[in-house]
């Protein structure tokens, strides 16, 4: 890895930052497709589609177009970074697999036992980037992440928390106008609480990515061959 040595909370932070200064309009558009969907998945008439098969279907759709979209854009500023390469394609196939495997295993690992969940989200945490910048499949993904993280999880950990008290802490604000947390789910999207609930999802998810980019330039670096990550 690049210096790991010098990997640091504030580091991965300040990388974040400058990944969305320099490329803030992607960013911002895969924010707003994110809050987009959220919106969309509010407002569909699930009974029309067949109640509970509705509500999985809808989920399915919305959750592969994510990340269809949110890995495109991820790749492009990859290349723009640096991080990536532009004459080597994106493995898409091991970057649809990685992200659906964590889908499941991160949370099913936090309703199990909330330290392994934790634990498997730091130490996956640059596995779909790998794909997306170096071609890897699931497993290389999985083991580069795995690898390139040990020794530093406690420093990404640091970020992660920065990032959840900064991102997703405004949104503890909606709790009392929606009348506790029980409301926020019965929120009419039509409703100025809506259309902020529906900014603050596309904001989330336009941070989010800046974060995992900046993670991952922090570790890797930038116009690095893979021989020489790992050397």
């Amino acid at each position: 890895m690049t210096n790991a040595a010098n990997v640091s909370s504030g580091r991965i932070l300040s990388e974040g930052v400058a990944v969305f200064r320099r490329n803030w309009r992607f960013v911002l558009l895969a924010g707003a497709f994110e809050g987009v969907l959220a919106f969309g998945q509010r407002i569909v008439d699930y009974q029309r589609w067949g109640g509970l098969w509705g509500i999985l279907l809808v989920g399915l759709c919305a959750v592969l177009a994510e990340i269809a979209v949110k890995g495109a854009i991820a790749r492009i500023i990859l290349v723009r970074e640096g991080i990536g390469e532009a004459d080597v394609p994106a493995n898409a196939g091991a970057y649809l697999g990685v992200s659906i495997f964590l889908l499941v295993a991160v949370p099913l690992g936090i309703v199990l036992f909330i330290v392994p969940g934790v634990v498997l989200a730091l130490r996956w945490c640059l596995a779909a980037n790998f794909t997306l910048a170096r071609q890897m499949s699931i497993r290389q993904a999985l083991r580069a992440s795995r690898d390139g993280t040990a020794g530093h999880r406690g420093e990404i950990f640091g970020a992660f928390v920065v990032f959840g008290l900064a991102i997703y802490g405004p949104a503890l604000l909606l709790t009392p106008l929606a009348g506790g947390l029980r409301s926020l789910g019965s929120i009419d999207p039509l409703s100025a609480l809506g259309a902020i609930r529906a900014v603050w999802s596309a904001l989330a998810g336009a941070a989010s990515l800046t974060l995992t980019t900046g993670l991952f330039a922090a570790f890797v670096g930038r116009h690095r061959a893979l021989h020489e990550v790992f050397a």
